[in-house]
């Protein structure tokens, strides 16, 4: 009898794997939207896709990096309460930002279920041995990002992680939404070889839908999702895959923000599958299969296995165009977070007390980090009378502008936002030190800012995320 090992793409970076009664499932996302409330899921989630999700008994959860669409915590709440064998596993990469909800989840299922990973150390979960690796340094001009996810030091900016999975003589690598291209002239010293490689196929961030200036220019997006299938194709040469599988990435804009989903930096998946065939010629094969349905990757994968029949015989992952119109439309009326709260009582006098106490985050963050660059950030409530100012070089308290305000000299970053979102995202209780997701890195990721730049720093927008009380 052969044994198999079975591989369901579940939605988005989620999939799951099972060998025997062992079955684990990596960055599980079951709520219906993330990035604070504007990405949703594409397709949406069916109640088979869902039950995937949910009603498994998965023996592991294994959790890539802190961004909401990765770290549901919804989601493991619910799958580790409905199995007390279930543990999740958190690269250490990731697990100073996640902190507080580690800990959380540590006082409800015990510390034994909820384990902090040591990079290259082996795991053992049935048949599987897995591996966490920290796996880039945040480069935005690369990623398509505009504020930085990571603190500028070298031991602590790493968030995201790949983790290597062995079974019975086969490897795959899920690189999750890792930059393969800052990770690629290395990854022999790490890595031998795999048979699998996983990775994304499309920009996840806001650019350049966010751009206003930039969004009409259709090939910005276009020429940067390429980026992520040539870097697919690098790294599978490098490493002698034989199967590479483009996931992750695959969600569509809601609420106020789908009209900008014709601007994202994202190509037909099918399209994706073309061009790594097109390029290997048969030598090495794109995995084409449709979410929630299996393929089975044989033992001790060679050269001589690869099959030559499609791996799939009908796939239906991208929808019509009449469904997905359909689609678009009823997730356009949905209402994001911020838009559900009353926020009448946000007087001026309250925001400006509130825009100078994050500031007085922000110099602080700038100053202890020595940071050389000089930037300006101007922040725009919209709809309101006034602009915000602060620098890269902590030099002033925040300064209050007229609106259409622009520095005389030097570079600068204009933010528009909305005035309930920020308020969102600033106000914090005294002695907060817990978690959210009106978080900076979260709102720009999900395309919930606007834009306008002259010049460009990446570490003055990077410490935007200490901008809050």
């Amino acid at each position: 009898m052969v044994h198999e090992t079975e591989l369901i793409w579940i939605t988005n970076a989620t999939f799951s794997l099972s060998r025997g009664e062992t079955k684990i499932i990596f960055d599980p996302w079951g709520s219906e939207t993330a990035s604070y409330g504007s990405w949703y899921h594409y397709p949406p989630l069916s109640e088979d896709t869902k039950s995937l999700i949910f009603k498994e008994k998965y023996d592991a959860i294994f959790i890539s990096h802190h961004h909401t669409d990765h770290f549901d915590h919804r989601t493991i709440n619910l799958i580790m309460a409905q199995n007390q064998k279930t543990k999740v596993f958190f690269s250490d990469a990731c697990s100073t930002i996640l902190s507080h909800p580690i800990k959380v989840l540590k006082e409800r299922f015990g510390a034994d279920r909820v384990i902090i990973a040591v990079d290259s150390e082996p795991i053992k979960v049935g048949s599987f041995e897995l591996r966490y690796f920290r796996s880039d340094f945040c480069d935005p001009q690369i990623c398509g990002a505009v504020i930085g996810c990571l603190k500028p030091n070298f031991r602590t900016r790493s968030i995201d992680s790949f983790i290597v999975i062995d079974v019975e003589g086969t490897r795959i690598i899920n690189f999750n939404d890792s930059l393969i291209r800052l990770i690629q002239p290395s990854i022999k010293e790490i890595i031998d070889d795999a048979d699998v490689v996983m990775g994304l196929f499309g920009g996840a961030g806001p650019y350049p839908q966010s751009f206003p200036e930039l969004r009409e220019k259709r090939e910005l997006g276009i020429n940067l999702a390429q980026k992520f299938i040539d870097d697919l194709i690098l790294i599978s040469t490098t490493l002698k895959a034989k199967y590479i599988f483009p996931f992750s990435g695959q969600y569509v804009l809601g609420g106020k923000l789908t009209h900008l989903n014709r601007y994202r930096a994202m190509i037909p998946i099918t399209e994706a599958h073309k061009k790594i065939n097109d390029f290997f010629k048969g030598e090495k094969y794109s995995v084409d299969v449709n979410l929630g349905k299996k393929w089975f990757i044989p033992d001790q994968l060679s050269k001589s296995c690869i099959s030559k029949q499609p791996l799939v015989e009908e796939r239906y992952i991208e929808m019509s165009k009449n469904d997905l119109s359909s689609y678009l439309e009823k997730i356009s009326n949905e209402k994001f977070p911020y838009e559900k709260f009353d926020y009448s009582r946000i007087t001026r006098h309250r925001m400006i007390k509130l825009l100078r106490k994050s500031t007085e985050r922000y110099n602080k963050a700038v100053t202890e980090a020595q940071v050389s660059d000089s930037h300006s950030i101007l922040i725009e409530p919209q709809g309101k009378d006034y602009i915000w100012e602060i620098d890269s070089q902590a030099s002033t308290p925040g300064m209050l502008r007229e609106l259409n305000y622009k520095p005389s000299k030097g570079a600068y970053t204009l933010i528009k936002i909305d005035e309930r979102l920020l308020f969102t995202t600033i106000n914090r209780k005294i002695g907060f030190n817990g978690y959210t997701t009106a978080h900076w890195t979260n709102i720009h990721g999900g395309s919930h800012l606007e834009f306008y730049q002259s010049g460009y720093s990446s570490a003055a927008l990077y410490f935007l995320n200490f901008f809050h009380v």
